[in-house]
């Protein structure tokens, strides 16, 4: 039901046909994660079972960690997410080296902008409740290198874009690419589970879906989010606590692409911002969540947000 000037009317026919793709999308994410939970699940109850300590190594947890989410997850998103039509690609309008280097220092600075808004949080959440916000990819980042480097530069880069610069962009592009952009973004930060990654990752998923826009690249996406993992998840470990030449360089890598991303970030926000939705359809985001596939969604996220407050 949908509110006029006067009485309450029935809903129009494209509103319950927008409304259930959206749906489909939210149910596709969910069964996604329960899928790939289940799987993690299953395989320390097994590893307990025939195993002792197995569940413990650092090795076990990352090939589960991988399994689950890209060899059982991303399948069944696909599957799921492809009985929703998408809209034709556009011409693709690739970027050059230069701007390419750029809009990474441009999701660099993003991701540390957020990283540093949830650090303020969880200090003012602790000092508050008592509770501290727990990072459940943290601890493993000590882990082995191989499949670290796997996970975060390769496997994450590429089905991650696939799912949310992919194949969901192409599936919202027809409200208008500033919904596209935003809508990508929120579930891209939803989507991790966890309050202490999921605003750098919304500020993450802003610049990539802009850069999805712009460009109609995946490949260029998957790119810059391979090297912002890259100097996050593996470089500046290996760096921190290698000695002040070490952190030295990584503090001037840091710097510089702050101070260069950081300009060309906040213009790119402010034209997002003024920028309208050329599809001539009312914006749906009173639709996006009004279903039972993105609440559910939602839900499910805010269980597991719950759930890592220690």
């Amino acid at each position: 039901m949908r509110k006029a000037d006067g009485p309450l009317l029935p809903e129009r026919p494209e509103d319950a046909a927008t409304r259930e793709r959206f749906s489909r999308m939210g149910w596709g994410l969910l069964i996604s994660q329960l899928a790939g939970g289940a799987v993690q699940l299953l395989a320390v109850l097994a590893a307990k079972a025939f195993w002792c300590g197995l569940e413990e190594r650092a090795l076990f947890q990352w090939t589960i960690l991988i399994l689950a989410n890209y060899g059982v997850g991303f399948p069944v998103f696909v599957k799921i997410i492809r009985t929703v039509p998408a809209t034709p690609p556009r011409g693709r309008r690739p970027m050059g080296a230069f701007q390419l280097v750029h809009t990474w220092a441009m999701a660099f600075s993003a991701v540390l902008a957020g990283n540093l808004v949830t650090l303020w949080a969880g200090e003012l959440l602790r000092r508050l409740t008592g509770w501290s916000m727990a990072d459940p990819v943290q601890g493993l980042m000590a882990g082995p290198v191989v499949p670290r480097v796997l996970m975060t530069c390769v496997l994450a880069p590429v089905c991650e874009e696939v799912m949310f610069r992919g194949l969901l962009f192409s599936r919202l592009r027809p409200y208008g690419d500033r919904f596209a952009v935003l809508a990508t973004a929120l579930l891209f930060g939803l989507f991790h589970g966890n309050l202490s990654q999921m605003l750098y990752a919304m500020a993450f998923g802003l610049v990539l879906g802009d850069a999805a826009a712009r460009t109609g690249c995946l490949w260029q996406c998957i790119l810059i989010h391979s090297a912002v993992n890259a100097l996050t998840g593996v470089l500046a470990p290996a760096l921190t606590g290698s000695g002040a030449m070490g952190e030295g360089l990584l503090s001037l890598l840091a710097a510089i692409a702050v101070v260069w991303g950081a300009a060309g970030l906040a213009a790119r926000l402010r034209q997002l911002a003024k920028a309208a939705d050329r599809s001539g359809e009312e914006r749906p985001w009173g639709l996006f969540f009004r279903n039972s596939g993105m609440c559910l969604f939602c839900l499910l996220t805010a269980l597991l947000c719950i759930s890592c407050l220690r």
